[in-house]
């Protein structure tokens, strides 16, 4: 009835919808902007690798070939899901942001030599 295309997207769909929809949850229009700040602050949500979206996973995968994924966390940027993945590469933490659609929207390194 369903084919393997069918079933692996249905698949990814459902993985993504059960990973974002929680970040989503909970958003009460109205909110101060004071109180969507520190919500936003708090809002991190630890994660395995195998927790993230197919399309984040190989972004994440594809920035630490070579070194080692130390945390992933998923967060809530103003009603926009994030990704950030923390990578020791070269004696160096690379901290990295992803969207959900696994595009790279930013890359701040850090010297850990200190």
């Amino acid at each position: 009835m369903f084919t393997k295309t069918m079933k692996a997207m249905f698949l990814g769909f459902l993985v993504t919808a059960t990973v974002v929809a929680p970040a989503l949850a909970g958003k009460e229009k109205g909110e101060g902007k004071a109180d969507k700040e520190k919500e936003d602050e708090g809002d991190d949500q630890q994660l395995t690798l195998a927790q993230l979206p197919s399309q984040v996973r190989a972004t994440a995968e594809a920035e630490a070939k070579g070194g080692t994924i130390k945390e992933v966390e998923m967060e809530d940027k103003g009603g926009k899901v994030v990704f950030e993945v923390e990578i020791v590469k070269d004696g160096k933490t690379i901290d990295v942001k992803i969207a959900a659609d696994g595009k790279v929207l930013s890359r701040k390194v850090e010297d850990d030599d200190d």
